[in-house]
């Protein structure tokens, strides 16, 4: 008897997962292996284990084999950085399923293709000085042509002010060769080394002098002269001398990756995105808001409903705590340094501590991280409820307003941090009534449902943590992998918004003069919600709580005179959920005037059923445009000011006699762990801190990996 031939069912679609994926910068050519972050101490640090690391043959491109290493090391023996070299998959839903499952070389050729018949582009930008200069030829941009190779394709960039011949490395791309050991479909993609570029040949700071200061305008930038485009926030992140660009670079960069895959009757498409950043220095904890949490507000809402497992709000504590324990809360509370408290007075506010010094020792302020999460444990944290900063309150620097949580971390568009809507309604949830905690699940399924949020949460095989969005900081320097505050610019349809302003910045190149007509107008309100809080406090010490003049010279009918901005991510949020809808926006002009009322369409966030951030909200490029050029620069510019993460603050900390700490600031350079634990105040001049110039020369071997909060090496 002949047995029957089974054909497989024809597939629908293709997708790549995950939708965003994060690379590390490293000069090593060994990538760094797999691990898996485990909490054994409710309150400890969670622990590093070996995971499944694949390993690429350098000839043939296939991988040879998925054994977990015997440990876990960020440097190889040269000391140099490993980068972070993300696998990117592809999966398939067959007609009739409900599930993804992945394509592989079998699927293929059940259909009458083979491995040929995948095709991979990939198109990445770094346009940090055309943010800044507005010049189109500024755009650095590099892109790989469609290619079924198995060789390492090179992202060469390009940039019409460069000088001739010369390029600017941003990575690489490799379609990694499907065997019958591992058939899967992959892409695996390679930061560049994190190397600074600039305009003079001989600078000592510089891989290359590419930059044509002849042509372009960036070596002698100036942030509000010349007509320049409006200034990032915050201002004067980019390396200068007196104020004046140096025309530094970097080779950090994002953009989109798209495969194609060609099939007897049918073509099909799908789209991820990348980005290129700098190596997360404390890679055993998680930062309390990241861009995960972003991505899961857009696609389930700002408001949770219903019992919420203690897990969810349990996990939240747990990255406050794995966040305040790198930051030297001490000095981040004392008005007298460049600090947290002393930036409230930009505002007009008196010159303050933020809480009552003798409370703000890290120890202390660890030890109270660590009882409100192991109340969560015993079910006893309804009032931490009260305790949160809302996020139209982060306006508030009254002390009550001041001293609410997060505590002394700030966000990266100068107010005091909240917590994604969702976040909050999580925890407000939770007081309420608590879910019975289901199983946990499988982190790499065979199978996936294709909806955004698995392919957002989804870990690629392979993927070390720090490749996830949930490693990724959403809204706060300094050492971003992204500035993920560029991705609401466009939200509405016809217009570009500042990315940490409610001003308008430009419109579409075919807007109708009526949208044209907003340029410089500020949005107020969106569907009588408005995008802008009040800003209130004392204006003298032990003062009572007035309005604070955000800006001394303003008009009385300003209307910003008194008002703060309010942080895209949340101001918008009920707004997100009304894709393809309009929205009643309401505009004012800079410095006051009649109201403009308009309704704008709001732009779906997502490809159509997917978890990919939408082309028309990012160019390639604009994820890390507003970011530090070069990225080492902000980690002097941002000195016990904004919360500790990638970039962490505070480290080897042990208790004094008394119950307080002591500690080394991170850039101290030349510790080791006999030298003395005294903390370095950065006043920009104490040479025993790292300077602008060696972090640019040798950021790689002078930066430290964090384990355990102590220097790793």
């Amino acid at each position: 008897m002949t047995k029957e031939k089974t054909t497989m069912p024809g597939i629908v679609e293709i997708r790549i997962l995950p939708p965003l994926a994060i690379g590390r910068l490293g000069s090593s050519a060994t990538p760094l292996e797999n691990y898996t972050l485990e909490i054994a101490n409710p309150v400890g640090y969670r622990s590093l284990v070996p995971a499944a690391t694949l390993v690429v043959d350098p000839i043939t491109g296939a991988v040879v084999s998925a054994n977990p290493p015997a440990s876990v090391s960020f440097r190889d023996v040269q000391g140099n950085i490993k980068p972070v070299c993300p696998f990117l998959e592809v999966w398939m839903l067959l007609a009739g399923a409900k599930t993804l499952t992945p394509l592989t070389l079998q699927a293929l050729q059940s259909l009458g293709a083979d491995e040929t018949a995948v095709s991979w582009s990939v198109q990445v930008g770094n346009i940090k000085a055309f943010r800044r200069t507005g010049d189109a030829n500024d755009r650095i941009t590099a892109s790989v042509a469609p290619f079924s190779n198995h060789n390492v394709n090179a992202l060469v960039g390009d940039c019409p002010n460069f000088k001739p011949g010369k390029t600017l490395p941003l990575g690489s791309a490799r379609y990694l060769k499907p065997t019958a050991a591992f058939p899967q479909i992959r892409l695996r993609l390679t930061p560049a080394a994190g190397r600074v570029y600039g305009p003079t040949a001989g600078d000592p700071n510089i891989a290359d002098d590419v930059y044509d200061a002849t042509r372009g305008k960036w070596a002698r930038f100036r942030e509000g002269a010349n007509n320049a485009p409006p200034s990032t926030e915050p201002g004067g992140i980019f390396a200068s001398v007196n104020n004046v660009s140096r025309g530094y670079l970097d080779d950090e960069c994002d953009g989109v990756v798209q495969v194609q895959v060609i099939l007897p009757g049918k073509t099909l498409t799908a789209l991820a995105r990348i980005t290129f950043g700098p190596p997360n220095f404390a890679p055993d904890g998680l930062p309390i808001r990241t861009v995960t949490d972003e991505l899961e507000q857009v696609e389930l809402g700002p408001s949770v409903s219903g019992p919420v497992p203690m897990a969810e709000v349990g996990s939240i504590v747990r990255r406050a705590l794995e966040t305040v324990r790198l930051m030297n809360t001490t000095a981040l509370n004392s008005p007298s340094v460049n600090s947290m408290a002393n930036q409230d007075t930009g505002a007009g506010r008196a010159a303050e501590p933020i809480f009552d010094p003798s409370v703000v020792d890290a120890l202390a302020i660890r030890a109270r991280h660590e009882s409100v999460l192991l109340a969560l444990n015993s079910g006893t944290m309804a009032w931490f409820s009260t305790v949160l900063r809302r996020y139209a309150e982060v306006g508030d620097l009254s002390d009550d307003g001041r001293r609410k949580m997060p505590g002394m971390m700030r966000g990266a568009d100068g107010s005091h941090l909240a917590l994604t809507r969702r976040q909050a309604s999580t925890i407000d949830a939770a007081a309420v009534a608590i879910a019975p905690e289901a199983p946990a699940g499988n982190p790499n399924p065979g199978t996936l449902t294709p909806t955004n949020l698995s392919a957002i949460l989804y870990h690629a095989q392979g993927n070390p943590p720090v490749a996830h969005p949930s490693s990724a900081i959403s809204n706060a320097f300094p050492g971003l992998e992204m500035d993920f505050r560029n991705v609401w610019r466009r939200v509405f349809v016809g217009i570009v918004l500042h990315e940490a302003d409610n001003f308008v910045v430009g419109v579409d190149a075919n807007a109708p003069a009526k949208l044209r007509a907003l340029i410089g107008q500020r949005l107020i309100s969106v569907n009588g919600v408005r995008v802008i809080g009040v800003l209130q406090g004392p204006s003298r010490p032990g003062g009572p709580v007035v309005p604070l003049p955000s800006n001394q010279n303003a008009a009385a009918n300003d209307p910003m005179a008194g008002k703060t901005n309010l942080e895209w991510s949340n101001a918008l949020a009920d707004a997100l959920q009304m894709e393809g809808k309009s929205a009643k926006c309401v505009f004012v002009p800079e410095g006051g005037g009649p109201q403009t009322k308009i309704a704008l369409k709001v732009r779906p966030f997502f490809e159509a059923g997917t978890g990919v951030i939408k082309r028309e909200l990012l160019e390639p490029g604009e994820l890390t445009q507003s970011l530090c050029s070069p990225w080492q620069n902000d980690y002097r510019e941002c000195s016990c000011y904004y919360w500790a993460a990638s970039r962490p603050d505070y480290v080897n900390v042990e208790p004094r006699v008394d119950g307080t700490s002591a500690g080394h600031n991170w850039l101290q350079r030349g510790r080791t762990a006999s030298t003395a634990k005294v903390y370095i105040v950065d006043d920009f001049v104490d040479q025993r801190l790292v300077t602008y110039e060696q972090l640019f020369q040798n950021w790689e071997h002078l930066l430290k990996f964090e384990i355990g909060g102590r220097d790793s090496e």
